[in-house]
């Protein structure tokens, strides 16, 4: 069984809309939450402040808990997140969409009428590679758990 947790960033007057999701296996899960409380404690360290959640859009931004942690530092720190994601087997996929792009594709394109809104063709599209990054495991079929924490303001 797989999970697969995705969020979003680009819902606002940002040029680009980008879905981004983590495929864990169950199997890892309880390791994989006990050495995220070990990651933010580390965090926590680094920005001098309790960290309980990462949220990119405060951090890329030195916002919130990162105010006063400079850019230099916070790039180690992105820099640590991609190691931890990638020593714990974790899979990732992602979709971004040209919102100006999309709108003039969105005229002629009767397949992205379909999708109703850039969100769901972008999320559409991730959970296509979900599919075709398990399409080689046996018996994964109905096996994966999509969790969508979509922004509605």
């Amino acid at each position: 069984m797989k999970f697969c947790y995705f969020d979003e960033s680009g819902m606002g007057e940002e040029p680009y809309l980008v879905v981004a999701g983590i495929i864990v296996d169950a199997t890892r899960m309880h390791v994989t939450k006990d050495a995220w409380a070990d990651f933010l404690e580390y965090l926590s360290n680094a920005a001098g402040r309790k960290v309980d959640e990462f949220h990119s859009r405060e951090f890329y931004r030195g916002n919130g808990v990162w105010r006063g942690t400079d850019g230099a530092k916070r790039a180690q720190m992105i820099e640590a997140v991609l190691n931890w994601v990638e020593n714990r087997k974790h899979k990732c996929v992602f979709s971004g969409i040209a919102k100006k792009e999309y709108e003039k594709k969105l005229k002629s394109d009767e397949r992205l009428k379909q999708f109703k809104s850039k969100w769901c063709a972008a999320a559409m599209h991730c959970t296509l590679q979900v599919q075709k990054q398990h399409q080689r495991e046996a018996k994964t079929k109905g096996h994966s758990v999509l969790i969508f924490d979509r922004e509605v303001s």
